[in-house]
């Protein structure tokens, strides 16, 4: 049976982790994503219980490093049904201040956008060929409501709004739309998901999901069927607003 191939970035651990986990159980052939070598192998040999898991090398801010990714892709399969992109940060620092408009550093807002936006945005161009190889290609982007305007413009809202954090989740909110509305006529489906608040490394710990939790929605939105929705953004009780 032709199998399903799905890749997820940034997978070596929390949402990503559980992603390719529930993926390799629906029997896809999954590759698992990490920068880190040592932990990225750990990971795909710890979840090879699961089903057909690999390890590939993929770092979003690295062109050369997605570039071979998706040529070993393509040379071992000639296609790609899923693409998962999972790798983010919430901060360049590791205190996790809370950086306000007026006071972030323009460093801090181009390195949470070079992870969060334009990484998923260059290894979605540099998959799309195989995709389109894909009976049913579907593209997930792991957002946040914190890229939501209407999160953002809640006077009532307290929970911290991080300006690069916000901003670079919003932009691959529009990226999510544009990607979709381009490739509406093609059957690949692109849409963008809300894992709530997931206490992981990239929380600082602060949330009271786990990455079982967190994995739900984008399980969800990568197994859709033919006619389910494109350019949308969802949490697991439906639409999240823009």
């Amino acid at each position: 049976m032709d199998k399903k191939v799905a890749l997820v970035s940034g997978a070596n651990k929390s949402i990503g982790f559980e992603v390719v986990r529930e993926l390799a159980k629906l029997g896809m052939i999954v590759y698992l994503g990490s920068r880190d070598e040592a932990n990225g192998t750990k990971g795909a040999e710890e979840l090879k219980v699961d089903g057909d898991v690999r390890f590939i090398q993929l770092d979003v801010l690295d062109e050369n490093s997605m570039v071979l990714a998706i040529k070993k892709i393509e040379q071992e399969h000639g296609k790609l049904d899923v693409l998962i992109n999972n790798a983010g940060i919430a901060s360049a620092s590791s205190d996790f201040k809370d950086f306000s408009a007026s006071t972030v550093s323009i460093d801090e807002v181009k390195a949470v956008f070079s992870t969060n936006f334009l990484g998923s945005v260059r290894l979605t161009q540099l998959a799309l060929p195989l995709l389109r190889n894909s009976k049913s290609g579907r593209i997930v982007n792991t957002s946040s409501q914190a890229g939501s305007f209407e999160f953002m413009t809640d006077v009532e809202n307290k929970y911290p709004k991080p300006f690069a954090y916000c901003t670079s989740k919003l932009a691959l909110n529009g990226a999510t739309v544009l990607f979709a509305d381009e490739l509406r006529d093609t059957g690949i489906k692109v849409n963008a998901a809300h894992p709530g608040l997931v206490s992981s490394a990239l929380s600082n710990y602060m949330g009271n999901r786990t990455g079982q939790d967190g994995a739900k929605i984008i399980i969800q939105l990568a197994t859709l069927d033919d006619d389910g929705p494109t350019g949308g953004f969802f949490d697991e009780n439906g639409v999240v607003p823009w």
